[in-house]
Formats: C-alpha cells, sequence, structure tokens
C-alpha cells in the first residue's frame, strides 16, 4: 500500500510538471475512468448484461479520455467520432473473436487457485471476455485518434496563421506606399473587394498554402510515426504482462501446439491484436476526418 501511494504521489508531481494546469484536469479524468471502471464491474456483479454496460460505459470512458485531454473543441470533436466509429468496430470483432476463440473462464492452470472456490457465481464468463477486449482498446484508440488529429490541426492551424501574416504584410506595404497601388494589386492578384476581410479573418481562411494534398501527405507521414510507436507499446505491454507467464511454460515443456491453445497466453494475444487492429483503424479514420474538414473549410 505505501509503494503504491508513493507511486501515485511521483505520478501526479510529474505529471504537473510536465502539463500544468492541464495536468489536473488530465488526473481528474483518469479518477472518473476508474470510477466508471469499478461501476462498470458493480454492474456486471448486479447481472446486468456485460456487453451493453460495457459498450455504454465505454463511450462514457472514451469521452472523459478525449474530451478532458484538449481545450480545442473540434480536435476532440473530430478525435471522438473517429474513436466511436472504432469502438464500435472493435465491439463487432471482439463479439465474433470471443464467438471463434471461446476465451472465456479460467484455463487448467487455474484449477489450484480455485479448487476450494464455487464458480457457480452466475456469470456469463464469455461477456466479460468480450468486455475485458473492448476496455482494453479504449486507451490506445483515444491516444491515437487525438495524436493524429491534433498533430494534422495544428498543421492547418499554422499553415492559416502564417498565410493571414502574410497577407497583412503586403497588405501593409501596400498601405504605405499608395492607397491606389493597393487596389491596384489587389485587381491583379484577383484578390477582388474582400481581400480587407480575408486579412483580418487570415486565421480562419488564409489556407491557400496549404492544399488538400499536402495535408495528406503529411498525413501518411504521421500515421507511420503514430502507428509504430502505438503498436509497440501494447506489444510490450502485452509482453511485460505474459513474460512470467511464457517462461513458467517454457520450463514446464509446454509444446507450440500447447502455447497456442493456452487460454491464459491467447485471452492477451487477441486482447494486444484487437488493440492493434483498433489502433490502424482509428489512425486512418481521424487522418481522414480532418481532410474532409479542411476541404470544406476551404469550400465556405
Amino acid at each position: 500500500m505505501n509503494s503504491l501511494v508513493l507511486l501515485f504521489g511521483i505520478l501526479v508531481v510529474l505529471l504537473l510538471l510536465v502539463t500544468g494546469r492541464q495536468g489536473l484536469r488530465n488526473l481528474l479524468g483518469l479518477l472518473l475512468n476508474l470510477g466508471l471502471l469499478f461501476f462498470l464491474m458493480t454492474l456486471i456483479s448486479w447481472k446486468v448484461n456485460a456487453v451493453l454496460a460495457g459498450a455504454v460505459l465505454g463511450v462514457l470512458m472514451l469521452a472523459i479520455a478525449i474530451f478532458m485531454s484538449s481545450d480545442d473543441t473540434k480536435t476532440t470533436a473530430i478525435a471522438f467520432k473517429a474513436s466511436l466509429l472504432v469502438l464500435a468496430g472493435v465491439l463487432i470483432l471482439a463479439l465474433v473473436v470471443q464467438h471463434l476463440g471461446q476465451f472465456q473462464g479460467f484455463a487448467g492452470e487455474d484449477n489450484e487457485s480455485l479448487e476450494e472456490l464455487s464458480l457457480a457465481v452466475g456469470l456469463n464468463f464469455g461477456d466479460v471476455a468480450i468486455v475485458v477486449m473492448l476496455i482494453s482498446a479504449l486507451g490506445a484508440v483515444a491516444e491515437a485518434a487525438m495524436a493524429v488529429t491534433a498533430d494534422l490541426m495544428e498543421l492547418v492551424r499554422q499553415s492559416s496563421l502564417e498565410d493571414g501574416l502574410s497577407n497583412l504584410t503586403e497588405t501593409a506595404g501596400g498601405e504605405k506606399s499608395d492607397l491606389t497601388g493597393l487596389s491596384k494589386a489587389a485587381e491583379s492578384e484577383k484578390i477582388g473587394l474582400t481581400a480587407v476581410s480575408e486579412v483580418v479573418a487570415g486565421e480562419k481562411k488564409g489556407l491557400s498554402n496549404l492544399t488538400a494534398e499536402d495535408l495528406a501527405h503529411h498525413r501518411r507521414i504521421v500515421s507511420r510515426q503514430i502507428a509504430g510507436t502505438a503498436l509497440n507499446t501494447l506489444f510490450f505491454t502485452m509482453l511485460g504482462t505474459s513474460v512470467a507467464l511464457i517462461l513458467w511454460m517454457v520450463r514446464l515443456g509446454y509444446t507450440p501446439a500447447a502455447l497456442l491453445n493456452s487460454k491464459l497466453l491467447m485471452m492477451d494475444v487477441v486482447t494486444m491484436l484487437i488493440g492493434m487492429l483498433g489502433i490502424l483503424l482509428v489512425i486512418w479514420l481521424s487522418g481522414h476526418y480532418v481532410i474532409m474538414e479542411f476541404e470544406n473549410s476551404q469550400d465556405d
């Protein structure tokens, strides 16, 4: 218990040092999601449909994780929309995988720990396994969605700001030299009568320097970088939690077939693979929605 308090204290201090006041919101979101997780376990113990409860509370956890991590409503809205669609896909995939693999319940390695306990607890462990797969993918999906969306939206804003400042500088130089010259320059450059309003709203409409093709190219670069780190994070998380089990099985002389049919190990592997698929899908969807938003803003 003392070590847990110490680690939590170090987490809070580093969170405040790195993120400032935003760290308090992130910490609050973490505590809220922890509370929702305990509430989910309580609902399941009350015989509430585990899949339905997991889906509903999963949406709430996703909203807390995304909307409390940033003040940028446009970025969070895009990330949440993409993550919500991926959450639905992950749920469907978990249902199919559980139906085919039957990963629920306890494995033979648990017999010694459970021999004095009753397994007649009245729970559908198949539904519990689906909830585990779903909740395990939430954090990685939300993180990847926010990373891609925030990076691309920042690129759009920087391009908008630079274009607005450039227009403002050119306009100021024209006014200093000759107001008549400014009007002629406006006509020659086909700026039109709305040039002044476009300069004032440069951050909103000054997007001519960045094209959809440029944004799509940057999206591919960012997607490769984020996908590599996110997938490695999931892989090493699974490996770190299962390394003792793998070593134990190897020392006991498990055959490759026995390893592949071990419920304990394969549940971790399947959960990891579903999370990886969710990451790849949300990276693509987030970039797609940002480009759509960019093209709509240009049309307006």
